[in-house]
C-alpha cells in the first residue's frame, strides 16, 4: 500500500472513531438512534460544532 494512501486511511479511521464515540455519548444522553445511525445533517453539524479544535 502506498504510504500516502496508508496515511489517508489512518486519518479517516481516526475521524470515524471520533464520530463513533460521539454517537455513543449522544445515545447515552438519550438521543434517538434514528438520527444518529447514520448521522443526519443536524447530528453531523452538532458533532462538528462540539468537537472542532479550539
Amino acid at each position: 500500500m502506498p504510504a500516502a494512501l496508508a496515511e489517508r486511511v489512518a486519518l479517516e479511521a481516526v475521524e470515524q472513531q471520533r464520530l463513533d464515540l460521539w454517537i455513543q455519548r449522544e445515545a447515552e444522553r438519550g438521543a434517538t438512534l434514528a438520527s444518529l445511525l447514520p448521522p443526519d445533517a443536524a447530528a453531523l453539524a452538532r458533532f462538528e460544532a462540539e468537537t472542532k479544535p479550539a
